[in-house]
């Protein structure tokens, strides 16, 4: 039973039973004829039975089942664009600071080092490691010792990534990938603010997420020569659908940086 206030006396309350309540909400729809037009977002939300033959549903009720079905659909893909538009900004702002940072920085030319150390503080890295692949670019000192031969047992994988791919740690790839960082890569680490060899440092990460971010030859189409790894100890910071445009922005920018280093060299 509800308890409803009276017009003639807030104060005072009148308790009505559920068999009053579905007369009042007849009387209402019958003086208002048009409440359903004026509110057409209810009737979707509504459950309308409609008299048929034995077990069978008849035709209304089918439509009004689909109907609700595809409005269903629609909302949870509207929910996932939502979240991925916000996530795209949050990207965005930090991909127009760390922008912001290499036009400031005092360097002449930005080396491979400091950008990556401005990437990783501003994402909020773990850390980031880079893998190149080894092929006829001729890699100069500074950009060899992120070179990945290609009779290692990684290279396979990491070869054939041709978009933005995420894994989630604990995983069996990105087990294999922490793996070589720890015991063979060169990465940076964000508290350190500074690049290194791994070996020796307490790298493990027990749960997170993991993103790798194809390098392409800005002038050269489909010559991937290698990936950009971000580590993340927040499993949620990287997911499917979460800024793709802007984390492949941040690899583009990276590869006319490398590609020009290569001509140098």
């Amino acid at each position: 039973m509800n308890k409803k206030n009276t017009s003639g006396n807030k104060k005072s309350s009148v308790i009505f039973s559920q068999e009053d309540d579905e007369k009042f909400v007849r009387s209402f729809l019958m003086q208002n004829s048009n409440f359903f037009k004026k509110n057409k977002d209810l009737i979707n939300k509504l459950s309308f039975t409609h008299d048929d033959i034995g077990e069978s549903k008849s035709l209304i009720e089918r439509q009004n089942a689909n109907l609700k079905k595809t409005l269903e659909n629609y909302e949870i893909k509207f929910s996932a664009i939502v979240d991925a538009a916000e996530n795209n900004q949050i990207i965005y702002a930090k991909l127009i600071d760390w922008l912001v940072n290499l036009i400031k920085s005092k360097k002449i030319s930005i080396n491979l080092k400091h950008l990556i150390e401005l990437l990783a503080v501003n994402f909020d890295a773990k850390f980031i490691g880079v893998l190149l692949f080894s092929k006829d670019y001729g890699f100069s000192k500074e950009l060899i010792k992120y070179e990945l031969k290609i009779d290692h047992p990684i290279y396979s994988f990491v070869n054939r990534l041709s978009e933005v791919t995420f894994k989630q740690i604990p995983s069996k790839d990105s087990d294999t990938l922490l793996n070589f960082f720890i015991n063979e890569g060169v990465i940076l680490r964000l508290k350190q603010k500074k690049t290194s060899s791994s070996k020796g440092l307490d790298l493990e990460i027990e749960s997170g997420s993991m993103v790798l971010i194809p390098l392409e030859n800005p002038e050269v189409e489909n010559d991937i020569f290698g990936n950009l790894v971000i580590v993340s100890d927040d499993k949620e910071k990287f997911e499917n659908s979460k800024g793709i445009v802007f984390l492949n922005s941040i690899a583009k920018i990276l590869s006319s940086v490398l590609i020009s280093k290569l001509k140098k060299g």
